[in-house]
């Protein structure tokens, strides 16, 4: 399938339409399936915008990936200073003893 490029030039201004001087702010007419008016300038501001929400995105990524990695080595100080870990499994192990002792069937009271 062959690519149909488009075609530019400048748009023609009616009369008493005064023209902006600087190329970059007149309107460009690109034709293909249908005429877009546009200028380079407004294309610029545009790619400007999008290029800084990129910037700010990623600077948001950054930072929360740098949290990320400060809350990973302060807990793994807090895991080797504390032991936690081992806290808590140790507490889930008497738990466990706890629900397993065997009931003495003379204290249980029996409901008829």
């Amino acid at each position: 399938m062959e690519q149909i490029e488009p075609k530019y030039e400048f748009a023609k201004y009616e009369e008493g339409v005064e023209v902006p001087a600087q190329p970059i702010k007149r309107n460009i007419a690109k034709t293909m399936e249908v005429t877009e008016m546009f200028t380079v300038y407004d294309a610029m501001v545009y790619l400007s915008k999008v290029d800084k929400a990129i910037a700010d995105k990623q600077a948001e990524i950054d930072g929360l990936v740098a949290m990320k990695e400060a809350y990973e080595k302060e807990l793994k100080v807090v895991e080797k200073a504390l032991d936690v870990q081992k806290s808590e499994d140790e507490y889930q192990k008497e738990l466990a003893e706890s629900f397993a002792t065997p009931v003495d069937a003379e204290a249980v009271e029996v409901v008829e």
